[in-house]
């Protein structure tokens, strides 16, 4: 099973298990995960899972200030393989991605 640690901001300590589903993170209240943020977009960041790989990735949906993987920035649209422990960061919040395999 994987999830999401929000480590950081104002969603701090929120656990979202992620299965293999779409997930959409951002300031709208229909996100999947809703970060009350300035500096997070409505829709900012999808995290999604690629059944052919057995990976969940993320996407930046085009967002205004971006996303960081890794202190790596993301490209617009670019697909990003997630690895366990990576660090994401979303405006004014860092997430912890996991995944307990077994």
């Amino acid at each position: 099973m994987a999830f999401l640690v929000i480590l950081s901001g104002p969603a701090r300590g929120r656990r979202v298990d992620l299965a293999e589903r779409l997930v959409m993170i951002g300031r709208d209240k229909t996100c999947t995960i809703t970060i009350r943020d300035d500096h997070i977009s409505r829709r900012h960041i999808q995290i999604g899972y690629d059944r052919r790989r057995d990976r969940h990735f993320a996407v930046d949906v085009g967002s205004t200030n971006g996303v960081t993987v890794n202190g790596t920035r993301l490209q617009r649209g670019a697909l990003r393989l997630l690895d366990d422990g990576d660090l994401i960061d979303v405006g004014c919040s860092r997430l912890r991605y996991a995944r307990n395999r077994g």
